[in-house]
């Protein structure tokens, strides 16, 4: 992760792939909560540079929305929805 952020500075979407993949090794050791700001870092660095409805904005939203379905949060999975939606 550091050496992504070295390399290519702290919004580049390399950094982005970076944090997916370690949010999703988190996900694996039930560190939810560390698994969530990493995707919600992750979903910020790609709407900057995309369109709301990418591929990879849409992926990062449906990651996270696996995550609030892990955590039993019905909240937080209707964000992730309005988000989704653009509401």
């Amino acid at each position: 992760m550091a050496a992504a952020r070295e390399m290519y500075g702290d919004r580049h979407p390399q950094v982005a792939v970076a944090l997916i993949q370690l949010a999703q090794e988190h996900g694996w050791l039930k560190q939810w909560d560390a698994a969530e700001q990493l995707l919600r870092e992750a979903l910020a660095i790609e709407q900057e540079r995309a369109q709301p409805h990418a591929a990879r904005v849409a992926g990062i939203l449906r990651r996270l929305a696996v995550l609030g379905l892990v955590m039993g949060l019905g909240p937080f999975l209707l964000g992730m929805l309005g988000a989704l939606l653009g509401a």
